[in-house]
């Protein structure tokens, strides 16, 4: 079972299932591999680590996701819906193509959930997220925190971001200062700069613009001055 599903449960029918969720599979995943999906997508979303575990999932994630997506796009359109960022009208698609969307989007956690509990073992940390830390402190202190909110020390937590924003600030110095002291940083700097500085030249008052000064400046630097 997922965190989504016992908290969807408890919102609309009131059954509060977190007593039995036994393990989520994104944060299986996250366990077992920290950095999870990263380069195929939201690194702990569905779809992307299907993707980068397609072969030992044995399927095409990618192009079967893009179908599922394809079809009930096309059923929510056909319906008067919007397919939008802001607004995706899932529940206006058609019952049977929701339903094998939503069948298909189990079939892959499972899929997931049972490849990453195998590797779970092999790094022997079963333990570790069953009983002592992962799900015991999701189920007992983050779930409750999110649901129910906490008290926060504002004044604390205004106090320690201006320490860090000046630690951050003298740190920068002292860095920019060490690489300032390295003769290739300093020139890359220089380099930088300039022509940085040329491009917003060029943004602000226009590339013709700029060519129509650089001649009047190379001109008058040709000109011969006139001596007494």
């Amino acid at each position: 079972m997922l965190l989504f599903d016992t908290r969807f449960t408890k919102n609309y029918y009131g059954i509060d299932l977190l007593e039995d969720l036994w393990v989520d599979t994104a944060l299986l995943v996250h366990t077992v591999y920290e950095e999870g999906a990263f380069g195929f997508g939201n690194p702990f979303g569905l779809k992307s680590i299907a993707i980068m575990n397609q072969k030992e999932l044995g399927l095409d994630a990618e192009e079967d996701a893009n179908k599922e997506q394809i079809e009930l796009k096309e059923s929510i359109k056909a319906n008067g819906g919007e397919i939008t960022k802001v607004n995706f009208e899932i529940y206006k698609a058609d019952l049977d193509i929701l339903g094998k969307y939503a069948a298909a989007d189990t079939d892959l956690t499972l899929r997931i959930c049972n490849l990453y509990l195998e590797r779970l073992k092999d790094e022997g940390l079963e333990e570790f997220f069953f009983e002592e830390e992962v799900m015991p402190i999701y189920r007992e202190v983050t779930v409750p925190m999110e649901e129910f909110g906490v008290d926060l020390d504002m004044e604390l937590l205004e106090k320690t971001n201006e320490e860090i924003k000046a630690d951050l600030a003298a740190n920068r110095k002292i860095v920019m200062e060490s690489l300032l002291k390295i003769p290739e940083a300093k020139n890359w700097v220089i380099d930088t700069s300039l022509r940085e500085s040329f491009l917003l030249i060029i943004k602000v008052i226009g590339l013709r613009s700029w060519l129509r000064c650089f001649r009047l400046i190379y001109l008058k630097a040709k000109r011969p001055t006139n001596t007494l």
